[in-house]
């Protein structure tokens, strides 16, 4: 008996405060020794270190708060997030405007046109870091021509209601470009929450030219 009362009292949590007592006596010992024990039992379960015992519901618990944490704190891509990462790439590139907005990791991927007729791919972190990789001017190509950005919130409104329309629900915006191509203004890219996508041709007045599903 006296050695489970000692394996017990070896693996107890130390208490953080000290005691000043002195042992007389082999049954005094013992009897600080189980007054020992059970406070550190009862210290443990009020700090709440005795809780996390590995049990199902508890580690179920910790995995449900882990996996609710970054869902809530992540915000859905709208037009404000593509026209903030548009503008900022457009001024750290000292570029025209900005000919694409595409999602990119934790933040944007921006093509940016430059003044000498070259382009910059710059991208812009969740943080506001950003990056540059610029190319030169190629006298064989003409440049894209650029967003207008304040039309993105129609823009994303109209790429979402053809998504749906060509039956994907909840769709994501993850790309904007501006196209040279006859009749076509915008082309938008939707991504729904089932894996399938949605390219969307947009005109000038928004009126939708085409979509098509990549199932």
């Amino acid at each position: 008996m006296s050695e489970n009362t000692q394996n017990t009292a070896t693996t107890a949590p130390r208490s953080t405060k000290r005691k000043g007592l002195i042992i007389g006596t082999g049954a005094l010992a013992a009897l600080l020794l189980a007054g020992g024990v059970a406070y550190g039992v009862a210290e443990n379960s009020e700090d709440g270190t005795g809780d996390n015992d590995g049990s199902p519901r508890t580690v179920a618990a910790e995995n449900q708060a882990d996996n609710e944490g970054p869902q809530n704190s992540r915000s859905m891509p709208d037009a404000a997030s593509f026209r903030d990462a548009a503008e900022q790439a457009v001024a750290e590139a000292g570029g025209t405007g900005a000919s694409s907005v595409d999602i990119e990791g934790n933040g944007h991927e921006v093509e940016v046109e430059l003044d000498n007729g070259g382009s910059a791919e710059v991208h812009v972190a969740a943080d506001g870091a950003m990056r540059i990789e610029t190319e030169d001017a190629d006298r064989f190509d003409q440049q894209d021509p650029v967003l207008d950005l304040d039309t993105l919130d129609d823009v994303i409104d109209a790429a979402l209601a053809a998504s749906g329309e060509a039956g994907v629900s909840d769709g994501v915006v993850d790309s904007v470009s501006a196209s040279d191509d006859r009749g076509v203004t915008y082309e938008v890219s939707v991504q729904g929450q089932d894996g399938r996508e949605v390219d969307v041709d947009l005109a000038d007045d928004f009126s939708v030219v085409a979509t098509d599903l990549d199932d």
